[in-house]
């Protein structure tokens, strides 16, 4: 499956690693090292929200190099 993978920029969440494909978001937990289902995208892309465009899209490289 191909995933996209993004990196949240706001005060709340800056620097969780969400992936996103085939319909299905995750966020990966540092604690535990799993990935979980979330809907916190929404945030990021309604414009009407005080996070909108606070993300970064990066590589799958970048996002397992954060996570380690």
């Amino acid at each position: 499956m191909k995933y996209s993978y993004y990196r949240l920029l706001d005060h709340k969440y800056c620097g969780l690693i969400v992936r996103s494909g085939q319909g299905k978001e995750e966020y990966y937990n540092t604690e535990d090292h799993q990935w979980y289902e979330t809907g916190v995208m929404i945030r990021y892309y309604s414009d009407e929200s005080d996070q909108y465009g606070m993300y970064e899209e990066v590589t799958e490289k970048e996002a397992q190099e954060a996570i380690k």
